[in-house]
């Protein structure tokens, strides 16, 4: 039967934007709408009052070999960016100002909007953010739906607004259970969803996960802690390279010191003033780096609205297997689609012991495979015990130890930022999604075996 399904997108992928008392999208400096989300980060700080204010500190900073007032330069100036720039969370973790997402799953009313009723603009963008034609032919557009929020909203809130549109699309189809398919940061929606709302669990048909933040990302974890591998000047030197040739002749000649200090002032003022306020972003904490984190991010009595919420986030995340089972024992069908072998940033600590996807570990977009660093294969020891059926022909990668390791695809050496343009990803989650038997990487069709 052809269930109603909605795309839960991953962070970037919808359009969000300022508005003004009156209702109107704000304008900034350069003309242009001011934008919200993750794409609205860039904004966040006027770069060059900044430069302005930080140069003559370098400059004194490169000639007297040690921090010459970098750092704090650096401090004043990004709290000052902060404090005067749009981005301010109240203690609850919701915007100050007026943020609005454009909500393509409900244009122009309550009532539910499908693809078959979306503007050929707005479904255009769709389509630039997730081709899913094939599935959107199979399944019929007026089944189909893409649940947009904003990626640096308030996480709980955003929840509570996918169960309830979730409700509404059985009954607006009178039908009594569902498909999703949580994507990237959407697959922490789909965690605090399952635990927030076991009532869901039945009305749930199918669940397809693709490249999931199911314990966030060891990214996101390297920043709120401040790992930073900067000891290892070559490989920073080659990483802006590729960015800007100015930057790593100015990196090449800082003292080490200074540079250590500096990423530590702007940590300290970009995560304690800003990310650290936005609880989307503690969903892309590992589980395992919460409760370091949250003493040194949320100590403040008055930041306990917040803390209250990311902690039951945090439990959602710690309960999350468990509720992989909960939804199978209903008999929800449970698929991931996920990538390996894509080097971390070389920026952070997690880029050495890590193998991920470029953005995301392993480890979580797997929902628990064993896999070492990049390019690492498992020891012989370990290759010796393990079930041959379940490793990858580099020897890269257990699959067994997956929360789902039966119905797990791994594509190997995509980033994660190319994952929707991917016509193999896209071919399979098409399969998952249309066939009407439940798939395995053993039942699937020849040309989707497990490893890829």
């Amino acid at each position: 039967m052809n269930y109603p399904t909605i795309i839960v997108h991953g962070s970037g992928m919808s359009d969000v934007f300022l508005h003004c008392a009156q209702g109107e999208r704000v304008a900034g400096a350069n003309g242009r709408h001011v934008r919200g989300g993750f794409g609205g980060l860039g904004q966040v700080i006027d770069q060059k009052p900044l430069l302005k204010h930080v140069a003559p500190r370098a400059v004194l900073s490169l000639l007297f070999r040690h921090d010459a007032g970098l750092s704090r330069s650096i401090r004043r100036g990004l709290n000052k960016a902060v404090a005067n720039g749009h981005y301010q969370y109240d203690n609850h973790g919701r915007h100050r100002n007026d943020f609005c997402v454009v909500s393509l799953h409900r244009m122009g009313g309550t009532t539910p909007t499908s693809f078959a009723d979306l503007p050929d603009e707005n479904m255009g963008y769709v389509h630039r953010m997730v081709p899913m034609q094939a599935i959107t032919e199979g399944l019929g557009a007026e089944r189909m739906y893409y649940f947009a929020y904003d990626t640096m909203g308030n996480h709980a809130d955003v929840v509570d607004e996918l169960y309830q549109f979730i409700q509404d699309v059985l009954d607006k189809h009178g039908t009594d259970k569902i498909n999703l398919m949580p994507m990237s940061l959407g697959a922490t929606l789909m965690n605090a969803l399952a635990e927030y709302y076991p009532a869901v669990h039945q009305q749930l048909h199918k669940v397809l996960y693709f490249v999931p933040a199911f314990n966030g990302s060891v990214v996101a974890g390297d920043i709120f802690l401040g790992r930073f591998s900067i000891v290892d000047k070559q490989k920073r030197l080659a990483m802006l390279r590729k960015k800007s040739k100015a930057g790593a002749f100015v990196l090449r000649l800082l003292p080490e010191r200074a540079v250590r200090r500096s990423l530590d002032a702007a940590l300290e003022v970009a995560v304690g003033g800003l990310l650290s306020r936005a609880t989307m972003l503690w969903a892309l904490l590992p589980q395992e780096d919460y409760a370091e984190a949250k003493a040194r991010w949320l100590s403040d009595p008055e930041l306990a609205p917040l803390k209250a919420q990311t902690d039951r986030y945090y439990k959602a995340q710690v309960n999350a297997v468990k509720n992989i089972k909960a939804m199978q024992a209903q008999g929800v069908q449970l698929y991931n689609i996920n990538e390996y072998n894509t080097k971390l940033p070389d920026l952070f600590d997690c880029s050495e012991t890590y193998n991920g996807d470029g953005v995301i570990d392993l480890h979580s977009t797997s929902m628990g495979a064993t896999s070492m660093g990049h390019d690492t294969p498992l020891p012989a020891d370990y290759l010796a015990k393990a079930d041959p059926a379940y490793i990858s022909p580099d020897h890269i990668v257990d699959a067994a130890t997956g929360a789902l390791p039966d119905t797990t695809w791994y594509f190997k050496g995509v980033h994660h930022d190319r994952t929707a343009k991917d016509e193999r990803l896209l071919q399979l989650a098409a399969q998952i999604m249309l066939d009407e038997q439940p798939l395995t990487c053993r039942t699937a069709s020849p040309d989707f075996p497990q490893y890829m």
